[in-house]
């Protein structure tokens, strides 16, 4: 019976408290509720999470199978990306709000729609998920070859701001438009995920000619991590900090449904 409690529904306690074993089984079915609901509120999340960040590094470093990043026109890395986002979206949308990427983790929580307790085991999802899908392509498409990976040469101190600032702003437009959708209670456009799809593609495509427009850090680390190139890693990871910082302003100032920091400033006067 404490077998069959388990995998079947509560009503089965009810049978169980009749046959005088309620102390020793309500213990069980108390013990079966925490684990049930620590699978569906946080289990599947993070599946969620390494799931699609597998999926959508393995697409986008796959197109680099026969000629290097610098070859590769910024069309088919865009549109294989927004294309995946708009995709891993509309199947994932049953069982979690899916990040993929750290940076709309970030905005997310910086905005308060996110957890900021959830945030590291989140990232290590994405980031394990990034060097899954990463390691499949280099022993698949790339022939034993880290494909996709950021491999930038020395950059003056201009470039490097330039790349900060690029990446910076791709970034902020991505966590803009999914706190736009999360954010807001009445959003029923149907047509969110193909919104979001579209701004990873301009930003690919804004973003190409400088080296930004990744918006996927963990993408960034996990290649660096097999190819051995870590060169100006660290600056695709704080320019995505740095956008949830301007998403904040922004977003937080004009567009929140709740805590908007400028009607509660104007409340309060």
């Amino acid at each position: 019976m404490i077998f069959r409690e388990f995998f079947f529904s509560t009503n089965d306690a009810k049978v169980v408290v009749e046959d005088d074993k309620e102390e020793v089984e309500h213990t069980v079915v108390e013990s079966r509720g925490k684990a049930y609901d620590y699978y569906w509120q946080y289990g599947r999340a993070h599946a969620c999470e390494f799931v699609t960040a597998a999926i959508l590094v393995f697409n986008v470093t796959s197109v680099f199978a026969y000629a290097t990043v610098s070859d590769v026109h910024p069309l088919v890395p865009g549109l294989v990306a927004g294309m995946t986002i708009f995709a891993l979206l509309q199947m994932f949308h049953y069982v979690s709000i899916a990040h993929v990427s750290p940076t709309v983790t970030f905005g997310f929580a910086i905005t308060g729609n996110f957890d900021w307790r959830l945030v590291p085991s989140y990232v290590l999802a994405q980031l394990l998920g990034a060097l899954t899908g990463a390691a499949l392509v280099k022993y698949t498409a790339g022939a034993g070859e880290v494909l996709g990976a950021v491999v930038l040469a020395d950059l003056t101190k201009t470039q490097v701001i330039g790349l900060f600032l690029a990446e910076m702003q791709t970034c902020f437009i991505l966590q803009l438009a999914t706190n736009l959708v999360v954010g807001n209670k009445k959003w029923d456009n149907p047509n969110g995920a193909f919104m979001i799809g579209m701004c990873v593609f301009t930003g690919i495509m804004a973003g190409h000619h400088c080296n930004a427009g990744q918006m996927h850090p963990a993408k960034v680390l996990a290649t660096a991590i097999l190819s051995g190139q870590y060169a100006y890693v660290w600056v695709y990871w704080l320019a995505s900090a740095a956008a949830a910082v301007q998403t904040f302003l922004i977003f937080g100032t004009f567009f929140a449904e709740k805590e908007n920091l400028l009607c509660k400033h104007l409340k309060d006067e």
